[in-house]
């Protein structure tokens, strides 16, 4: 259970991120200058922004690696039960 919430977790994050690089495209994209300016630290929240992305990379990249895992264990038994 603990590896399919990480797992979960690990999707869901990079599609956030996924969401957010788009989201911040097409804003440039649509402005006139093709720009945006974006501000970190806004409501004095970069700090705990930082420790929440080291935080989730961190997570993400472990639930990549299980991930991998999976896919990699799966193709191998389908490649056994065609061989066999």
């Amino acid at each position: 259970m603990k590896r399919t919430m990480l797992k979960l977790f690990t999707v869901l994050w990079l599609f956030g991120m996924y969401v957010m690089l788009v989201w911040t495209f097409m804003s440039a994209y649509q402005s006139p200058h093709k720009s945006v300016t974006i501000l970190i630290d806004k409501y004095s929240e970069a700090h705990a922004e930082f420790y929440m992305l080291i935080a989730g990379f961190a997570v993400a990249a472990i639930g990549s690696a299980f991930l991998i895992f999976d896919i990699r264990r799966d193709f191998s038994e389908r490649i056994n039960s065609q061989s066999g």
